[in-house]
């Protein structure tokens, strides 16, 4: 398994008493410059997680290059300049850090199924079951992604809104029990397999799924301290964690605020995943020259 190649900053609870977590990761510098290889490779590393079905990953179990070029091709190219691109390298790293840092299994690789024209893709940014150690029991986590050029905190508290509606969840919880990747993932546990249908069935009330449900919010952003930095030291990952810090807070009381009428809202567990970036456009440069590369 490819490691997570950043350095964490936070990963504690905010504040005792609470549930909502903050994941801190900068990304480090090499002769005065930020390593844009090493965030290119974490997103190439990490594709077939959200482009590819389990059974795709394992027919090619054995061979990384064809896993490569066949999830490349489910990648929705477009111009640069187009304002809406970039969300799907976001969501990419979301699932990197899915798998990486929470350990979790991707039950809906969103990207594959988007690009193969299933409607039920649409929602959430990614879907994973995490599982206990005892592997008796799970979690849901339903993640937002967003790649921003500007910290948008009222449009993250929106669509995590719109994520939390009753029948988004629902929706969410057909297609998991729709498709075959969740059984082809814990195809070794089968009580823990009966457990999450019976569970995640259309007639439970999501009453009894709110305590279980997790809400990853992965946002990468343009930050200007970063892009003024050419040198990873203290100073610069204590502003940094400063900035993340402040973000956090005016996110979840927002959140909060406007959330009131959502239904065993302190129930839901939410992490803030947060990675600043220097440079949006080189990013999605650099993205777009590697994948068009690879299908040569």
């Amino acid at each position: 398994m490819k490691k997570l190649n950043f350095e964490i900053l936070c990963h504690d609870l905010y504040k005792e008493g609470t549930k909502d977590n903050l994941l801190s990761l900068v990304n480090d510098f090499e002769d005065k410059t930020w390593r844009y290889k090493n965030f290119n490779n974490f997103i190439f590393d990490n594709l077939m997680y959200t482009a590819l079905s389990e059974k795709e990953r394992q027919s090619l179990v054995d061979s990384d290059s064809s896993r490569l070029y066949r999830a490349c091709k489910n990648l929705n190219l477009c111009e640069e300049n187009n304002p809406g691109f970039g969300g799907e390298i976001s969501e990419i790293f979301l699932y990197g850090i899915m798998q990486h840092y929470y350990k979790a299994l991707p039950i809906v690789p969103k990207i594959f199924y988007k690009q193969n024209k299933n409607d039920n893709a649409k929602g959430a940014d990614s879907v994973h079951i995490v599982v206990n150690e005892e592997g008796l029991d799970y979690s849901l986590w339903l993640g937002e992604a967003k790649f921003y050029n500007k910290m948008d905190i009222k449009q993250v508290v929106e669509s995590v809104k719109a994520t939390l509606e009753s029948d988004k969840i629902k929706k969410e919880n057909q297609v998991i029990l729709s498709i075959e990747d969740l059984k082809l993932l814990v195809k070794d546990n089968s009580k823990l397999y009966e457990k999450i249908q019976s569970e995640l069935d259309g007639d439970i009330s999501l009453d009894k799924i709110k305590p279980k449900l997790h809400i990853p919010i992965c946002i990468l952003y343009e930050c200007n301290i970063t892009a003024e930095q050419n040198f990873f030291d203290d100073e610069y990952k204590e502003k940094i964690l400063k900035n993340h810090e402040s973000i956090f807070s005016k996110c979840f009381e927002k959140l909060k605020e406007e959330s009131k009428e959502i239904q065993l809202f302190s129930k839901i567990t939410f992490h803030l995943i947060l990675f600043p970036i220097p440079n949006k456009k080189q990013i999605i440069s650099n993205y777009l020259a590697k994948t068009k590369g690879l299908l040569l």
